[in-house]
This record gives C-alpha cells, structure tokens and sequence, in this order.
C-alpha cells in the first residue's frame, strides 16, 4: 500500500501529516531530516514546494563519473560562504553501491551525508575542484532511506528523523 495512492482516509490523513512534518523541518533551516521509509512510501524526487528551489540527487547507482560531476555541480553554485539553491535532497542513502565507497576519501558519500545531516561545512573534491566547503548549516538538507544507514551510526547528527 502506497501513501501516495491513498486507499483510504486514514491513509490519506498519515501521508499528509508525515508531508507536513516532514516541510516544517525542512523548511525550518535548523536541522537536516532524515527519512526512514521501508516500503518507499515518501518518494523526494518530486516533491516540490512553492518558493523553494531544490536539487535532487539518486544515490542507488552512484559512480566516482557521478560524485564528480555532483561535486563540480555543487561547487560552481558556492559563493560567498551561501548556496544559490535552498535546498539538497539525497535519495537512497542506504544504498550507495560498496565498490564506490571503497575508493579513497576524497570520493567518500557516506562522509559527505554525515556532514549535511551534522549541518557541518564539507569540502567536496578538493583536489579536482578547489573551492569554498559546502555550507551544509545554511541549506535545507534532506536524506531518504528504507533503513537506517550503518554509517550513521554512534554519529552525532543534528537531524529530524521521521519514520513512515
């Protein structure tokens, strides 16, 4: 059963108040959220709110070709210590492929996810692309997972976590 194809009100009512909970924390710029979504039931890809400018990133099938090319991405939209968008939103952080992970840590995901949900700067590719870290504490994060990541943790997070 999908929330998003309600077969009842109850139904209808938990999506709508998980969607809720979930704009009020992102929105609120304090804390990044952290999704726990087993069924795929809060999909991110498309959920956009009005005034909001968002980016979306699928973390399934990432490759090193990927990172680099959504760290330059990143990068090039840094200045001056702000973002030109107001928002990141990483999906499928339970599943970033093991033989990416296990490059060297200048390539390291998992890093870079534990610095957005800490909402710590983090400088991504410094070697490729030498640039101001990502200001993770003045973006709106959010991270999506069918389970809680090992990776995380024992990690002091500074995250909203909502479970559906």
């Amino acid at each position: 059963m999908s929330l998003l194809k309600p077969n009842n009100e109850a139904d209808f009512n938990r999506y709508m108040e998980k969607r809720f909970e979930f704009e009020r924390n992102f929105k609120s710029r304090v804390v990044s959220v952290l999704i726990i979504d087993p069924k795929g039931e809060f999909p991110l890809k498309d959920l956009k709110f009005e005034g909001v400018n968002t980016k979306y990133f699928d973390l399934s099938n990432i490759t090193e070709r990927d990172y680099h090319l959504m760290g330059k991405w990143i990068t090039e939209r840094i200045s001056d210590g702000g973002f030109a968008y107001d928002g990141l939103m990483f999906d499928n952080a339970d599943c970033i492929p093991t033989d990416f992970e296990e490059k060297q840590d200048e390539y390291n995901m998992e890093q870079m996810l534990i610095s957005a949900l800490k909402r710590d700067d983090f400088q991504i590719l410094p070697s490729a692309y030498p640039c101001e870290p990502i200001p993770f504490n003045k973006i709106m994060v959010a991270v999506r997972c069918r389970k809680f990541p090992k990776y995380l943790w024992g990690k002091d997070l500074q995250t909203y976590i909502i479970e559906v």
